[in-house]
């Protein structure tokens, strides 16, 4: 059952939540082009995390809850340095979740 149920998440990882005609878009993350799932809702747990941390005081954050399908043993640490779509940002929250890394990336703006 267990094995069942792992393949069910699977299925629902692939053609649900990272469906690009659904939740996720294409984004380019480290070099790699993926389909990844882009929260900018300011209420949502990780977000709140994040903006309690103290980055550079006075200057604007930009902050956004990532979500893509990884191992677990390739989820990067805070502080980690990921470029995406272009631009450099600090991981500042990481976690591991059914198959999915959901990281809080945070980039210091002018």
């Amino acid at each position: 059952m267990d094995g069942l149920f792992k393949q069910m998440i699977e299925n629902d990882i692939d053609n649900v939540f990272l469906n690009l005609n659904e939740f996720a878009d294409m984004h380019e993350l480290d070099g790699t082009d993926m389909p990844v799932v882009v929260d900018t809702n300011r209420n949502n747990a990780h977000t709140k995390a994040a903006e309690l941390m103290d980055f550079q005081q006075g200057i604007y954050q930009s902050i956004l809850t990532i979500t893509y399908k990884g191992n677990k043993q390739d989820l990067p640490r805070k502080g980690y340095k990921i470029s995406f779509d272009g631009f450099e940002y600090d991981v500042a929250l990481a976690s591991f979740e059914e198959g999915m890394h959901v990281l809080t990336i945070v980039r210091s703006e002018g």
